[in-house]
């Protein structure tokens, strides 16, 4: 056989790959201001920081159309919302992954859709919002406030293709789940792979 025939691959944002990754924790735990540039302080009363989180989109030069935008999508899982009085309740919103629209996000003070302008990027996309402050780490949009030492947020990540007036979106290409974590001296906000 003198060569084999590789098949032609169409161009699709499918086709990328979304890893994470996050700061080294090492660096909250120095004293100089100037290392801890991949980390944001959200809570200036129990010494609050939060790592950036880094997105790695691979094949993303190979997928890229010429003429094209490409869009993060940050997506948050919602579980099913009731209303109604006790004995007659109506579903108002099914379970599952919810885009925040971008009014709704500039008015909560975060992000659900960022221009990807790199294949490595370290994004704030408002983490210490999903979380109430004073109630820390009790989760904003949620009525119910516990007791609680730990929560959690999932999130899913999409990318949105648009050239001109066409719009193309992904499925979901990564999941990551954020986590509030409240101690005696400390509120932290880490993530976990899903």
């Amino acid at each position: 056989m003198i060569g084999s025939i590789v098949p032609y691959q169409q161009k699709s944002i499918d086709n990328i790959i979304l890893k994470f990754y996050w700061s080294n924790r090492n660096y909250i735990h120095n004293d100089r201001p100037e290392l801890n540039i991949n980390y944001i302080k959200f809570s200036s009363t129990l010494k609050g920081y939060y790592p950036l989180l880094g997105f790695d989109f691979q094949n993303l030069e190979e997928n890229k159309e010429e003429g094209a935008t490409y869009t993060l999508l940050i997506d948050r899982y919602r579980k099913k919302e009731w209303k109604g009085s006790n004995t007659n309740f109506s579903k108002t919103r099914t379970a599952g992954y919810k885009h925040e629209t971008l009014f709704d996000a500039e008015e909560n003070n975060r992000k659900s859709e960022i221009e990807i302008i790199s294949d490595k990027m370290l994004i704030d996309f408002g983490q210490s919002e999903f979380f109430k402050n004073l109630r820390f780490p009790n989760l904003t949009g949620f009525n119910k406030v516990r007791q609680l030492n730990i929560s959690k947020v999932k999130l899913a990540f999409r990318i949105r293709k648009t050239i001109g007036a066409e719009i193309e979106e992904s499925k979901y290409l990564g999941f990551i789940n954020m986590l509030g974590i409240k101690t005696e001296t400390s509120k932290v906000i880490d993530y976990a792979l899903k």
